[in-house]
């Protein structure tokens, strides 16, 4: 037996979840990931380093959220057959669609580039039927009444309420507490308890926003500087894939128990042209209880 040491780094982001570490063992019924058999090795808590007891032979470990994201929230990686300890190292990134995974720093091999591809298309399959049943609803509304949609309406979750549009209807996604979705537009809320102990209690907001910057730039997406509009603080960026380009506006706020931010997300330019005063009007609307 050998000692597998893994180091989670301190990150604002998910700092609150206790992650799962697994090994693939064909021996052990606690849980099943991808249909293989999997044993707990035991949890890895924010800051923590842990140290596991593995066998001399290839272990194939994962490292998940819950039982419940475990086919998207997860990180794999295969450790060779040896008899000297393995350290790894990693943290929590930002992407609340995928429940803020685990991962882990530097080069990684083949297999767990592969296995978070895999994750992805998971957290995509997820996501889909809810996005097609917002598009559904909107559509249907649009039938009845264009102009009752250009309306306000204010929306309210967990003491926090946005002043929208009657455009706008709520559907669920998994790792927000609220999104607002049109067919050009999704309006997403997240809030980040504050933690009551470490030193991440005493985290300033601009600290929390450069922190979700650098979440992204890690990430690869180029973001702008943090951007203050009428008392605001806000960053945006870019992302691109197969079907055109996203654009983003992060707002974040503070209340006394926890951050939040609101994620203004416009599927193409033309949306978010159209659409940009609207957004800073509606990111002014957000009050708290």
């Amino acid at each position: 037996m050998r000692n597998l040491v893994i180091k989670r780094e301190k990150s604002f982001v998910g700092c609150l979840g206790k992650f799962k570490v697994y090994i693939v063992d064909p021996n052990s019924n606690d849980l099943k990931i991808y249909k293989q058999p999997c044993r707990k090795l035991g949890i890895l808590k924010n800051g923590e380093e842990a140290v596991f007891q593995i066998p001399d032979e290839e272990v194939q470990l994962y490292i998940i959220g819950d039982k419940m994201t475990k086919s998207f929230c997860n990180e794999f990686v295969k450790i060779s057959a040896g008899d000297s300890d393995v350290y790894l190292l990693g943290k929590c990134k930002y992407n609340p669609f995928m429940g803020n995974p685990f991962r882990l720093e530097g080069q990684v091999d083949e297999a767990t580039k592969a296995n978070r591809k895999r994750s992805k298309k998971k957290a995509l399959t997820n996501l889909l039927p809810w996005i097609l049943v917002g598009f559904v609803i909107g559509f249907c509304i649009g039938l009845f009444s264009d102009k009752a949609l250009t309306e306000p309406e204010t929306f309210e979750t967990d003491g926090m309420t946005i002043t929208l549009i009657q455009e706008f209807v709520e559907v669920p996604y998994n790792g927000f507490a609220a999104t607002y979705e049109t067919d050009d537009m999704l309006v997403a809320v997240t809030k980040e308890t504050k933690p009551l102990s470490t030193d991440l209690k005493d985290i300033t907001l601009d600290e929390y926003a450069e922190l979700l910057i650098s979440g992204q730039e890690e990430d690869g997406i180029v973001c702008s500087d943090l951007l203050t509009e009428n008392g605001l603080k806000y960053f945006e960026y870019q992302v691109a894939d197969g079907d055109g380009t996203y654009y983003y506006r992060d707002y974040v706020y503070e209340t006394q128990d926890a951050f939040w931010h609101i994620t203004f997300i416009c599927s193409n330019e033309t949306s978010w042209v159209a659409n940009i005063t609207s957004i800073s009007e509606w990111a002014q609307s957000v009050t708290f209880n």
